[in-house]
């Protein structure tokens, strides 16, 4: 796994942004993420 910086924006009415570091596997982008619960968990953006 190989750590960057990354940027995701989705697109649409509702545009979100989520910027940070992260991960690189061969195929998948993981991140860490914090719930509206307070809860650590990790999201996974394949390809």
């Amino acid at each position: 796994m190989k750590k960057v910086v990354f940027s995701v924006t989705k697109a649409g009415k509702n545009s979100n942004r989520v910027s940070g570091v992260g991960y690189v596997t061969d195929e998948d982008l993981l991140i860490p993420m914090i719930s509206k619960n307070g809860k650590a968990y990790i999201r996974i953006f394949e390809d």
